[in-house]
């Protein structure tokens, strides 16, 4: 019986971690209306639209923050100021529309990219 037991346990995905469900977590409570408001708003897929108000829990600016760093465009961006900037390790945050490649040693803004253009600034290493 213990062995059948620990074999379950192995197969069983869904498992207790420190005492507690896993389906008993909180989730956000995402409405249809703001899903679609976010889709009519980016032009992004439902799906992708449900899972960055799930990640942002419901606050739609979070949301679109997540869409735009999600594209493929950003991540193309985001291997550019990588190779020129070989030496720094980057915080990607997206703020006011603005995707800012942040130093995570120093906290300074290394570049941005807004509406399709690179802007570098002169305090980057």
């Amino acid at each position: 019986m213990e062995v059948h037991q620990k074999l379950f346990a192995r197969r069983n995905p869904v498992q207790k971690v420190a005492g507690v469900d896993p389906g008993t977590l909180p989730k956000a409570e995402i409405s249809v209306a703001a899903i679609k408001a976010l889709r009519d708003k980016t032009g992004f897929p439902i799906g992708d639209c449900k899972n960055a108000l799930v990640q942002a829990n419901g606050d739609e600016e979070k949301a679109i923050g997540i869409l735009q760093l999600n594209t493929p465009q950003t991540r193309m961006v985001v291997e550019m100021i990588q190779q020129m900037y070989p030496n720094v390790t980057f915080d990607v945050v997206c703020e006011n529309g603005e995707i800012l490649f942040v130093d995570t040693k120093t906290r300074n803004v290394v570049a941005g990219f807004v509406n399709g253009q690179i802007n570098l600034y002169p305090n980057a290493q």
